[in-house]
C-alpha cells in the first residue's frame, strides 16, 4: 500500500504546490482561450479556469488518493456545495 504524505493547508509544501498550480494555469490560459475560440472579453478569466478545473478534479479524483492528503482544508465542504449547484442545475 502506498503512504501519502500528510500536510496541514499552510504548509510550505502546500502553499508552494498551489502557486505552481496557478502559475501553470495562467500559462495555459491563452492556449485554452484559443482552443474554445474565444478571445478578449469574451474569453475566460484566470479565476473561471482555476474554478472549473479545481472542481473537475475534484470530481475526478474524489475516490482515489492524490498526491498528498491536506488536512482542514475545507475542500469537502466545498465540493458538497459545488455538487449541490450542480444538481440543482440539472433539474432546471
Amino acid at each position: 500500500m502506498e503512504v501519502v504524505p500528510l500536510f496541514e493547508a499552510h504548509d510550505d509544501v502546500v502553499v508552494e504546490w498551489r502557486a505552481v498550480t496557478v502559475g501553470l494555469l495562467d500559462e495555459l490560459l491563452g492556449a485554452v482561450n484559443r482552443g474554445l475560440g474565444l478571445s478578449g472579453r469574451g474569453g475566460l478569466t484566470l479565476a473561471q479556469m482555476l474554478e472549473a478545473g479545481t472542481l473537475e478534479v475534484s470530481l475526478t479524483f474524489q475516490e482515489r488518493d492524490g498526491p498528498l492528503m491536506i488536512v482542514n482544508d475545507r475542500v469537502e465542504e466545498r465540493l458538497q456545495k459545488c455538487r449541490g449547484r450542480i444538481e440543482r442545475d440539472r433539474r432546471l
